[in-house]
């Protein structure tokens, strides 16, 4: 997905893309005004994650379906 924000508004690789529902995704590249964000529904996506009420650690990770 390509956002229009880049990073001349501070955005960068590696950056956590997500908005006030929550996590969305990931920065995989940024020019001066846009970024291209993977999405946490990619395959090719995975993110480490902590449940906060049991400080449980897993990954989550993206699917064909």
């Amino acid at each position: 997905m390509l956002v229009n924000r880049g990073d001349a508004d501070g955005v960068a690789e590696g950056m956590v893309a997500a908005t006030p529902a929550g996590l969305v995704g990931h920065v995989t590249s940024a020019a001066r005004h846009v970024c291209r964000v993977r999405l946490l529904r990619d395959p090719l996506s995975a993110v480490h994650v902590v449940l906060q009420k049991s400080r449980t650690t897993g990954v989550v990770k993206g699917s064909a379906d």
